[in-house]
């Protein structure tokens, strides 16, 4: 960690914003974004685009709604319980479970048409680290909490007895908040929209593809009401372009791989900050995150052991979006996790019921600053994943 004196060379204003938009996303994550909505997802590493399984798909794959084993309906209800743990410059985290809910459900209108809805936590809750440069004089706690749901009616057409396409009409909620040393920006809540397209091609009864394009979630801007006026910022969620491939062996392993671009530097570069006409306080006029996109390779095991049991495995990998040149724009940024394992299991309860759980562990990563003061972020994450499936 730098002297004191050159911690403060960096704009902490500028520091403490940045946590208030990417450390507070901390769930087994890409970058900011969730490794699986619900276990069926997490248990596979989401390696789901080509091979989906559950209503879920909604929020990944569209299409996948028409190849649902399913007569009329499908539920899928659930929950997370997230333990990421933290530290700036070694100080923990205070803040370190939390529970993110997802639900999502398909109606099969006829053979060629299924519709759909879901809602989930994609990102949010809290940081609470009490002093993040304990070598400076006092201390420096910056408490932030943040709230980005997802809504997602859904339209999926089989085409023909290989080809299904699909659609989805991404309606985003997001709700802000952050207190520092410097000021406070209060609480408020906007909304944002985008579209999600997808494909699924079955060439043959053992291998299938499957695509998806998410546009960016843009997002209205917020606005800080205080005692100096008026500020405000655009944060939008990036475009993602899944591509997937599934082959199932002649033992009945399904082997699924994944690769997903997250379009992390069109949203997360620099960000501007709409101020106060003459204002010359702490809030800084742009937050130069420096985020890269990133390129996330996912592969997912999946394997009937009886009619009561299945199993899922896999591994996903991302290297973080936030560099070492960019860690001082990013002090309280927990969204470097890179390389995660997960397992799962299906418990089949009855012809239509399903228990499903999985657990998710993100690898210990660390990341250092090599310009300016020699500023660590460090980070794990265990997530363990519950939903029930009814089918109808």
């Amino acid at each position: 960690m730098g002297h004191p004196s050159s911690l403060f060379k960096i704009s902490l204003a500028g520091l403490c914003l940045a946590g208030i938009f990417f450390s507070t996303r901390s769930e087994a994550t890409n970058g900011d974004i969730r490794v699986g909505l619900n276990a069926v997802q997490s248990g596979m590493a989401n390696a789901v685009i080509a091979s989906p399984e559950s209503s879920a798909t909604i929020f990944t794959n569209p299409a996948g709604l028409s190849n649902l084993v399913m007569q009329h309906m499908r539920m899928d209800l659930g929950f997370a319980l997230m333990n990421p743990p933290r530290s700036v410059n070694g100080v923990d985290s205070d803040s370190n479970l939390f529970f993110m809910p997802t639900g999502s459900i398909a109606f099969r209108k006829n053979p060629n048409v299924t519709l759909g809805m879901g809602f989930s936590a994609l990102a949010g809750f809290g940081m609470d680290v009490p002093d993040a440069f304990s070598a400076a004089p006092g201390d420096q706690p910056f408490v932030t909490t943040k709230e980005l749901l997802k809504f997602a009616p859904t339209f999926s057409r089989r085409i023909n007895p290989k080809l299904s396409l699909g659609a989805s009409l991404d309606i985003y909620s997001q709700s802000l908040a952050l207190s520092t040393p410097a000021f406070t920006l209060p609480q408020n809540r906007q909304f944002g929209f985008g579209l999600t397209l997808g494909g699924l091609y079955k060439a043959s009864e053992q291998l299938q593809f499957g695509f998806s394009y998410a546009s960016k979630g843009d997002m209205s801007a917020h606005e800080f009401n205080t005692t100096s006026g008026q500020f405000t910022l655009d944060m939008d969620h990036p475009a993602i372009l899944n591509l997937g491939a599934a082959w199932t062996t002649q033992g009945g392993l399904l082997i699924e791989g994944d690769i997903k671009q997250i379009y992390f530097s069109k949203v997360r570069d620099k960000v501007a900050v709409g101020r106060p006409t003459g204002y010359a306080g702490p809030v800084p006029s742009s937050l130069n995150f420096g985020w890269s996109d990133q390129t996330v390779i996912a592969i997912g095991l999946r394997k009937d052991i009886s009619d009561k049991l299945t199993l899922r495995g896999g591994i996903n990998h991302g290297s973080s979006p936030i560099e070492s040149e960019d860690v001082n724009n990013n002090l309280g940024a927990a969204a470097i996790a890179e390389t995660h394992v997960s397992i799962g299991a299906t418990f089949h309860l009855n012809p239509h019921m399903m228990q499903n759980i999985s657990f998710t562990h993100a690898l210990n990563n660390s990341v250092t600053a090599s310009t300016g003061p020699a500023n660590k972020l460090e980070m794990d994450q265990n997530v363990l994943t519950f939903n029930m499936t009814m089918t109808f």
